[in-house]
Parts: C-alpha cells; structure tokens; sequence
C-alpha cells in the first residue's frame, strides 16, 4: 500500500472496501474489528449518509503486532459525506 520515500504515493491512500477487509482481516481480533467497522459502515448508510468518503489510521493501519509484541484495539475512522437524505414528514406531499 504505498511505497515508501515517493512523494506520488504518499497517504491517504484510496483503496475499495472489499480490498481493505482483504489486506487486513489476517487475525481473530483484526476480524472483529473489521466487523464493527463494517457495522459502522452500515448504520451510516440507514442513516442516509450515501455519499462521502473516510479516513482510517491507527495501529490497526500498522503492523502493530510485530512493532509492539500487540494487537490493535480499534480503528481510527473520520468520516466526510456530501449530504444525507431526510425522510419527508408525515402528510408532505
């Protein structure tokens, strides 16, 4: 994801959801985050926010477990959207 010192390929970083999950669901704990954020994801979209895009960083984004002998303990996610669409009230029409 990246290479490192090219100025061109420096974060953030646009990767599909589907490649994300794939690249970072490679423990039990890892995989259970991932859920929650896509369960996250998901609320997010009932809730009508249909357009926009995230930002992810933490130590879920390194290799925490070899770096500090751990594994991570959440994601860190900012979310940017365009809009949410509201129900109309009862007897607008």
């Amino acid at each position: 994801m990246g290479e490192a010192g090219n100025s061109l390929n420096r974060s953030p970083y646009r990767i599909g959801l589907s490649e994300f999950v794939d690249y970072f669901s490679y423990s039990k704990q890892r995989i259970e985050i991932l859920d929650g954020f896509l369960r996250f994801r998901e609320g997010l979209h009932k809730s009508g926010l249909s357009s926009g895009f995230q930002w992810l960083n933490g130590s879920f984004l390194e290799n925490i477990e070899d770096l500090e002998s751990r594994h991570p303990n959440d994601i860190d996610v900012v979310t940017f959207y365009a809009g949410i669409r509201w129900p109309e009230p009862a007897g607008n029409t």
